[in-house]
């Protein structure tokens, strides 16, 4: 039921500090945050970092999880929750549709879901 504020969503690069400088310029901002949802790991475990930095409570105050589900992510104190997306599934579907692109120009595109398992550690309430 959280809609997406755009005032939330931060344009970032890959790495733990951009995750860091995100989650840090929405507190700066006084965006009040008690979730947040990392496209990667590694920037999960930058605002992982950032929030200890503000003596932030993990998961008590604040929620993280990422996405990868990395060996980094499962060694972080907390330990991070994270989703695992279907890699073998997507790229046989990546796969598919480029083929049939090359074969045939007029190849309709097509929405394709792949499943995802999410595994909560450290850094979530269940």
């Amino acid at each position: 039921g959280v809609g997406r504020d755009a005032g939330n969503v931060i344009p970032t690069g890959a790495r733990p500090e951009d995750g860091y400088a995100a989650a840090s310029a929405l507190w700066d901002a006084g965006v009040s945050i008690d979730a947040m949802l990392c496209v990667t790991d590694s920037l999960a475990l930058g605002a992982l970092a950032a929030a200890a930095a503000r003596g932030i409570r993990v998961p008590e105050e604040l929620q993280i999880i990422g996405w990868d589900d990395t060996a980094m992510g499962r060694l972080a104190v907390p330990a991070l929750s994270s989703v695992t997306p279907d890699n073998a599934a997507a790229a046989d579907a990546a796969v598919r549709l480029l083929l049939g692109h090359i074969a045939d120009a007029e190849f309709a595109p097509e929405h394709v879901v792949v499943s995802t398992t999410v595994t909560h550690r450290g850094t979530t309430r269940r």
